[in-house]
């Protein structure tokens, strides 16, 4: 089992030094004799082993708070961190400790607990559970008025529904984050990026997401913030149709993203968002080009999230241009790396793959791929996405030789489409209606 081991000092050398690397020997030798310099005490470290020189040790879902009692003479504040490692890594970590306050201690303690708890579940892929657990603490925080917390809680939360494709439940938690963030004083740039990311992905019609974009922009404090509006802008403008537009406002998001330094938001933002305006324009060889650099970037970065997701997106731009081969190499990527719990990489490969199988005749394998994608999509309000799934298994029946059996899957994909009043998709779904009906004996 994965366990937290932790080590600390208390205004004395440690008498053994265990598995610490040589660095991180000599930062913790340092931080020690400075703290005796400055005559900081460190009293009543609880849990405590042998005066600290062994490790506690905690499971991976169970809270571990360490308190201690630290004063010093002269020092109205005072900052203290723990350090902390995994069992089995060398280096250590570490993370600050929260003052306690006397008259709300209790609840701080117990909110952090909560928010613990919640990263833990969602690293062993218990989504809903984690959710719970972050919502608990955000109801403690809310008590308390500590907007910085309630602000990082409500992120945690939305970007756990973003995961389980509850876009909606997504833009929802953003919104509260994003007040938070404003009135503590925190930068709200990350909130700005998600918060458009949301409408853009979400169930929120193209006219009224683009209509709060625009408030957004003008909400925008620094330069980050506004080029994370302008990039998931675009990706809306081009489901109006506006291609052109929406080409000039990514331009624009990615020159400051460049500016800035920005490259791994640049590559794994800006060209995914690219690669989809180009795929709503009919041009995959354009999308192919942004997805392909964009993927170069990401697999650098080690993102292997990211770069599954991407993978299977450019797999989707290669079969645009009937290059099955290609595109069946990247679907071996993104299937082998997209994470269980992510559903949208789970449709969207399932998806490609489906009909790159019904192109080699494998139209058993092709139609329970493209099944399963579906039913995954269905669980989502992802409006767009679930309509392209439906359109591909439109696709794999038809090559299959069941027509009859096609067209209910691309009127629905229509529905979608008009719902989120995603245009191209739209006519791309009526004209799919239209070869039907002539096709029809």
């Amino acid at each position: 089992m994965d366990t937290t081991s932790l080590r600390y000092g208390a205004g004395r050398r440690p008498g053994r030094a265990g598995g610490l690397a040589t660095a991180a020997r000599r930062r913790s030798e340092s931080l020690i004799r400075s703290i005796i310099d400055q005559r900081i005490a460190i009293e009543a470290v609880v849990p405590e082993i042998n005066g600290g020189r062994f490790c506690a040790k905690s499971s991976v879902i169970e809270p571990f708070i360490v308190e201690a009692d630290i004063f010093g003479d002269g020092h109205d504040r005072i900052a203290a961190a723990l350090l902390y490692r995994k069992k089995g890594d060398s280096d250590f970590l570490e993370a600050p400790l929260l003052p306690l306050l006397e008259e709300a201690g209790d609840r701080v303690t117990m909110g952090r607990t909560y928010a613990l708890m919640g990263e833990s579940l969602t690293r062993l892929g218990r989504l809903e559970e984690g959710i719970a657990e972050f919502e608990r603490s955000a109801a403690l925080f809310e008590e308390l008025g500590d907007d910085r917390a309630l602000g990082r809680t409500w992120r945690h939360v939305g970007y756990l529904c973003g995961f389980e494709g509850r876009l909606a439940d997504w833009q929802e938690a953003i919104e509260r984050a994003l007040v938070h963030y404003v009135r503590s004083g925190w930068s709200a740039s990350g909130c700005f990026g998600e918060l458009a990311s949301a409408l853009l992905y979400g169930p929120t019609p193209v006219p009224e997401a683009l209509e709060r974009c625009e408030e957004l922009l003008d909400e925008t404090t620094d330069r980050v913030g506004r080029a994370n509006v302008l990039a998931f802008m675009s990706g809306l403008e081009a489901l109006d149709g506006r291609f052109d537009d929406a080409r000039r406002r990514l331009t624009e998001a990615e020159n400051t993203y460049e500016e800035l330094g920005e490259l791994y938001v640049l590559a794994s933002t800006c060209g995914r968002v690219r690669g989809r305006i180009e795929m709503l324009a009919g041009d995959p060889a354009a999308a192919e080009r942004a997805f392909a650099d964009a993927c170069k970037t990401l697999e650098r970065v080690h993102d292997e999230p990211g770069h599954s997701t991407l993978a299977a997106k450019l797999a989707d731009a290669l079969y645009g241009q009937s290059r099955y081969d290609e595109a069946m190499t990247w679907l071996d990527l993104a299937e082998r790396h997209s994470s269980a719990e992510d559903v949208s990489a789970q449709y969207t490969w399932r998806r490609v793959r489906a009909k790159a199988l019904a192109r080699r005749g494998a139209h058993e394998d092709a139609l329970r791929l493209g099944l399963e994608a579906a039913d995954l999509a269905a669980r989502t309000d992802a409006l767009s996405d679930h309509g392209r799934v439906l359109l591909d298994l439109s696709e794999v029946l038809l090559l299959a030789g069941k027509q009859s059996e096609a067209a209910p899957h691309v009127e629905q994909a229509l529905e979608l489409f008009e719902r989120k009043c995603d245009l191209p998709s739209a006519e791309a779904a009526q004209e799919r209606l239209s070869e039907l009906a002539v096709a029809e004996p």
